[in-house]
């Protein structure tokens, strides 16, 4: 008896294979992610560049995103849009009553709650 080396279709693939797949990718993910805990907002004492959130900025100026805080969902949500770590970002506008943001990240144009954008830690630019 010839034994099937390739499967074609996830559903080919016994049922032993596809838990212990989906158990790798979701422990790949989550370790991946380096959700940190919320960090409280620093000032530049002794050489440290200001933090705040991204809810918290101004309109116009630049900053680069420094962590990614809150559950592992909504990082992971906010992370496949471009806010990762290093990125550089920066408020357009409020809409009128000020819930959501528009924001700027990498060239695109996203809108965000308030609440999911107080979830992201920044850095300011000198």
């Amino acid at each position: 008896m010839k034994l099937k080396t390739t499967f074609k279709t996830a559903r080919e693939l016994p049922s032993r294979t596809m838990s212990t797949l989906a158990r790798l990718i979701t422990t790949t993910i989550r370790t991946s992610l380096r959700v940190r805990p919320e960090l409280p907002p620093r000032g530049g004492a002794h050489g440290e560049t200001p933090h705040s959130s991204l809810g918290a900025m101004a309109i116009g100026p630049s900053a680069r995103v420094f962590s990614v805080n809150g559950s592992v969902a909504v990082a992971r949500r906010l992370m496949e849009m471009g806010l990762v770590p290093g990125a550089h970002v920066r408020v357009v506008r409020n809409a009128p009553l000020g819930d959501p943001i528009q924001i700027c990240v990498g060239g695109c144009h996203l809108a965000l709650r308030r609440v999911d954008a107080h979830a992201i830690t920044v850095t300011f630019h000198d």
